[in-house]
């Protein structure tokens, strides 16, 4: 099966966590996106058989839009760099996973890029909420998987600073293409960790990109300006889902 697992990473080349949660059977379909400045530190820690790419632009959206449209195969998995993978048991609960156990994950999330031009993981904060195996058309992150095969003419981009998942999710959602969050796996991170897009986004780089995405998307984004100790940002961001389904026909 053809497919690419893409990794944008920064200031990270020593702390690959996906990589270190990840089959080594997968490595050969792993590629890290990179600074070109950073190339050589990157090619001489992560493992041979995966691929390090340089890339000179800023931003996690523009890294991103550059692995979209750096087409090698249909289906292209984007991690992020600093994640761990847990699944589901028959009680609902969410284990750990060690390496091994993350082959049949992305097989998984293959066989749903057969049907879906975008899916991902559901966060494990809110994983034992959620309907099994998967729900359509909501949010997810940190796991933006795609089917480029899939995807309606023109492309959807990735724009913008922070958010840029989500506003890809409504450009699909808004012109009638169903997403899926898989509830089988489930992963965490460490917010704002050091390195990533820690190294250039500022509390007023995330406001200004809040107030974007909300004029980008009315009626659907929105946001609360008061201190919210759960969002650095000092917004609290609200999507409206079911409106972005409305306006493409999906409901």
């Amino acid at each position: 099966m053809l497919y690419q697992i893409a990794i944008p990473s920064r200031s990270r080349a020593h702390a690959q966590k996906t990589i270190a949660n990840l089959s080594p059977v997968l490595y050969e379909n792993i590629v890290i996106v990179c600074p070109s400045d950073q190339y050589e530190e990157y090619r001489n820690a992560v493992p041979d058989d995966s691929m390090v790419m340089p890339f000179d632009g800023f931003g996690i959206a523009a890294k991103r839009d550059f692995i979209l449209k750096s087409k090698k195969y249909g289906k292209v998995l984007m991690f992020d760099d600093d994640l761990k993978f847990y699944r589901r048991t028959e009680d609902n609960k969410f284990l750990p996973m060690v390496p091994a156990e993350t082959v049949p994950m992305v097989e998984m999330i293959l066989s749903y890029l057969d049907k879906y031009a975008m899916c991902g993981l559901v966060d494990k904060f809110m994983s034992q909420h959620t309907a099994r195996p998967h729900i359509e058309c909501h949010r997810f992150n940190q796991t933006l998987c795609f089917n480029r095969d899939l995807f309606p003419d023109p492309w959807p981009t990735f724009r913008g600073l922070i958010a840029e998942e989500h506003d890809m999710m409504l450009q699909l959602l808004t012109r009638g293409i169903r997403t899926a969050v898989i509830t089988e796996y489930s992963k965490t991170d460490k917010p704002y960790d050091r390195g990533g897009c820690s190294d250039w986004r500022t509390t007023e780089i995330m406001k200004q990109e809040i107030e974007r995405m909300a004029q980008l998307w009315p009626g659907i984004v929105s946001y609360t300006d008061h201190p919210d100790p759960n969002h650095p940002q000092g917004y609290k961001v609200i999507f409206n889902w079911r409106q972005a389904k409305r306006i493409g026909g999906i409901i």
